[in-house]
């Protein structure tokens, strides 16, 4: 109470103080009907606020400080400011005024008032270009920039007219810009005005690379120079001091110095020697003898190590929970970054959202559509493979109708651009129905599952294991499709992973953990099998389905059945089946030998598999599965341990901070400590199977 009624007593003393001196301004403004009289009652305010006195005031202590130019711009304001009431006064006179008129005018002769400020000294720097039109006689003179093509510089030949055609027509009284034979007389006249300027000292510099690192030449004015005076020295200007540098041409103003000092510590905690004159610039600065906020700052980030310290164990649990419910693409990302992971699944931060369609939205659309399609078929108790394209097309159109709308808030339907990108979308399905159509013409293969979700209350339990003695990983997801097939006594499961991009599966990023989605999937269906089929079953491969509707070179006769065909060929399933000749017919009846159509396998006329198909046998498969278990337990282990390091992986040219969203958060930087890519090494079929302990079939 005592403190409140002390700050209200302090605000009343203010408000009286204000109060001695606005209130008698407002009744003379009040009472004021002409120009003249507002601006004697301005006038009388400034004057009782003490205006002029603190001017003056200020005026000295600028004076004190040698701050010559800012004391004659206090001394000058007062007078600058007189003078306007007496313009206004001497104008405006006895004129009715209102008052918002007045504010006007006032500001407009505020804004329009210069101040005339001679050189407080008798020394001076003077900035110009070579095209100035006048240019005095100077002490000391630099040139800059004296380059092949820019001292002198090369006239630009813009015009239409010829020098001959311009002179003919300035003899008949043209008046017409100067052509290049005037422009490089210019020049050499301002050659000889630039290095001719300077009563005791002239300085010249030529630059050797240019600011996107190309060579640049010295200007022909150099070599002349030299020939002239072969006496004359030149002397390299280095742009950063090294450490053999003498450090006392660099250390000037203290915010160039600290850009010098900060390179110059990185080095030396790198192991380079750095001059002892660099430890008194740092002691200088850190003592605060300059004080800027922004030093301390860059000074302060000199041995910042931009890296996050594991979280305790006990808080790993606190936030994923003992038992750690998560998907496969989150355990890749932890794979690709753990603080992404971190991000993105432990503190839950995402992306504005976009009224827009963006890559997501597309899969999204591809995936509703076909699903609808093979539900309606079976619904219908058709096979895909004898639909015929009158009935495929109706299909497509139906069920793009139905979907369209609920697509980010009916986007698909909100513009005619949208309603086309809908005719778009509608086109990529439809040549997927087709292409998919004639999979199913030609495979024994038939989906058991779309969209088939596994975790709790799905179809199909998720994938458990047992991190530890207490902790337990539950992965759960959804399978775009499984497909089954019997040979002879044998069942046999593939799963279909459907993308709008180009996506490969390849083995060295399964074993790195990189892309474990399909291998997943197919262990989910492999340990769940006499869900899907009539007993154990084995595996027959698993594959990303392209949807698109990809543009072909084509030079030939437009024939329908040979572009089908092209385009079928075109959206081949890629990603790895079982090295069995039997099997792989399965999934194409009509490969003899040569390329399959539908799957990237090629067959010899022996009925071996040429080098190159991605196929492996029923023992490696055992062994990829066998690796899956042991990279999952590793992964969740390490999430339920508090792993958060900023540590994104490279392979070849590829980093996982390219289409990183957390980038502005994590600050990955490889020019700042602690920053380091993990480095994973390319490495061919061959080596995977040796990691694994497996060899090549």
């Amino acid at each position: 109470m005592r403190q409140d009624e002390a700050e209200l007593e302090e605000i009343n003393k203010s408000r009286k103080k204000v109060q001695q001196y606005m209130l008698p301004f407002y009744w003379t403004i009040k009472r004021s009907s002409s120009a003249s009289e507002i601006t004697v009652g301005v006038y009388d305010l400034l004057v009782k606020l003490g205006v002029p006195e603190q001017l003056d005031r200020w005026y000295k202590k600028a004076e004190a400080r040698g701050e010559l130019e800012e004391a004659r711009e206090h001394a000058q304001a007062w007078d600058a400011v007189v003078s306007l009431f007496e313009q206004l006064t001497e104008v405006l006179g006895d004129e009715p005024l209102s008052l918002r008129d007045y504010i006007s005018v006032l500001e407009s002769g505020l804004e329009s008032l210069k101040l005339g400020l001679i050189p407080p000294g008798l020394d001076q720097v003077l900035v110009a270009s070579l095209g100035r039109s006048r240019i005095p006689d100077m002490r000391a003179v630099f040139v800059l920039g004296v380059n092949d093509g820019e001292f002198p510089a090369r006239p630009v030949d813009s015009g239409i007219l010829t020098d001959q055609e311009r002179e003919e027509l300035q003899k008949t009284g043209f008046r017409l810009a100067p052509g290049g034979r005037r422009l490089l007389l210019e020049e050499q006249n301002l050659i000889y005005t630039a290095l001719t300027r300077g009563r005791s000292y002239l300085w010249i510099s030529y630059f050797m690379a240019d600011e996107e690192g190309k060579a640049s030449a010295p200007s022909i004015v150099i070599q002349r120079l030299k020939e002239l005076l072969p006496r004359l020295k030149e002397t390299p200007c280095q742009l950063e001091p090294g450490p053999g540098e003498d450090p006392m041409q660099f250390i000037s103003t203290p915010r160039k110095s600290l850009s010098y000092l900060v390179n110059l510590v990185r080095k030396y905690k790198e192991g380079d020697n750095m001059h002892p004159a660099w430890l008194e610039v740092y002691n200088w600065l850190a003592a605060g003898r300059d004080s800027g906020e922004y030093d301390y700052r860059v000074l302060e980030s000199i041995f910042d190590c931009n890296q996050e310290k594991n979280l305790p164990c006990e808080l790993g649990s606190r936030i994923y929970g003992k038992i750690l419910k998560t998907s496969v693409s989150r355990l890749e990302k932890f794979q690709a970054c753990p603080f992404m992971h971190f991000l993105s699944c432990g503190l839950g931060l995402k992306e504005r959202k976009i009224f827009g369609i963006e890559a997501p939205d597309y899969g999204q659309f591809y995936h509703a559509a076909l699903k609808e399609f093979a539900e309606r078929v079976q619904k219908e108790d058709r096979d895909w493979g004898t639909i015929n394209e009158e009935d495929a097309s109706r299909i497509t159109s139906e069920i793009v109708d139905d979907i369209a709308p609920r697509i980010q808030n009916e986007i698909l339907i909100s513009s005619a651009r949208y309603r086309y990108v809908k005719k778009k979308l509608e086109r990529v399905v439809r040549k997927a129905v087709d292409v998919l159509s004639e999979h199913a013409a030609r495979s024994s293969f038939r989906p058991v599952g779309l969209e088939m979700g596994f975790g709790s209350n799905e179809h199909l339990p998720p994938l458990r294991i047992k991190i530890g003695k207490e902790n337990l990983m539950e992965i759960t997801g959804r399978i775009d499709r499984v497909d089954a097939a019997k040979e002879g006594e044998n069942n046999y499961l593939r799963v279909i992973d459907y993308k709008s991009n180009r996506a490969e599966l390849k083995l060295e990023d399964i074993y790195h953990g990189l892309n474990l989605q399909l291998l997943t999937y197919l262990e989910v269906c492999l340990k769940n099998s006499s869900r899907l089929t009539s007993g154990e079953a084995f595996p027959g491969g698993m594959f990303y389905f392209r949807v698109d509707s990809p543009l072909l070179p084509w030079k030939e006769d437009l024939d329908p059945k040979r572009i089908k065909k092209a385009v079928v060929r075109e959206l081949r399933m890629k990603g790895i089946v079982l090295a069995d000749t039997k099997v792989v017919r399965l999934m194409d009846s009509k490969l003899v030998s040569g390329s399959s159509d539908l799957i990237y396998v090629t067959l010899k006329k022996d009925g071996s598999f040429r080098s190159g198909s991605p196929v492996i046998t029923q023992k490696q498969f055992k062994a990829l599965r066998r690796h899956l278990y042991v990279t999952l337990e590793e992964v969740g282990r390490r999430i339920l341990n508090g792993e958060v390091s900023i540590l994104p992986y490279k392979k070849n040219n590829f980093t996982s901070c390219q289409h990183c969203s957390y980038r502005p958060v994590c600050k990955f930087d490889t020019l700042l400590e602690g920053n380091r890519y993990r480095m994973l090494a390319s490495c061919s079929d061959e080596e995977i199977w040796k990691l694994l302990g497996k060899e090549r079939y």
